[in-house]
């Protein structure tokens, strides 16, 4: 008595031994889709005039300790308005600063606020971001006058952080 030949197609074995190098082809393909698609946004297409640049900060970071200049800023969430007030040793107060936020992964999600100067001597300007998205990120705030004489730096978590303070350090860490 003979036992019933089944075909390949129905049996188990065939296909789990088809699956294991289908599953790396496919893995492949969308490693080079990543790849081509999603860029390393921490790889420097310049590096040189990145490494310029660097030198540029430092100079006005020690331009701001020379200077003694710091800031307070206050985010009001009620309004969705920053104010900062400025203090330090500079010939005249600027009519603009610019804060950069840079975020710590993304390049694409970096954003520059213009901030003007009111009659009263604060610095104020319309918060562009929504209030529920970027949570619990710890973004680099760089605070500096239009022509970018002098820099300040510090860290903060949007949006719990409503308070910062921005100090002159020369070495480049922020505070």
């Amino acid at each position: 008595m003979s036992t019933p030949h089944t075909l390949w197609y129905k049996q188990f074995w065939p296909w789990a031994l088809i699956a294991l190098p289908s599953s790396a082809v496919v893995a492949s393909l969308f490693t080079a889709y990543l790849a081509a698609y999603q860029p390393d946004a921490l790889v420097a297409d310049d590096y040189y005039k990145a490494g310029l640049a660097i030198n540029q900060q430092l100079a006005a970071k020690h331009e701001a300790t020379q200077r003694h200049v710091s800031a307070q800023a206050r985010l009001d969430v009620a309004t969705a308005m920053l104010l900062v007030d400025l203090q330090g040793e500079l010939p005249s107060p600027p009519a603009r600063l610019l804060l950069r936020l840079v975020h710590p992964t993304l390049a694409k999600e970096d954003h520059t606020l213009t901030l003007t100067r009111n009659t009263a001597g604060r610095y104020t300007t319309r918060w562009p971001l929504p209030f529920s998205s970027h949570t619990n990120i710890r973004w680099q705030a760089l605070l500096n006058d239009a022509d970018r004489h002098w820099e300040l730096t510090t860290h903060v978590i949007l949006p719990q952080q409503t308070h910062w303070q921005f100090t002159a350090n020369a070495q480049g860490d922020a505070t």
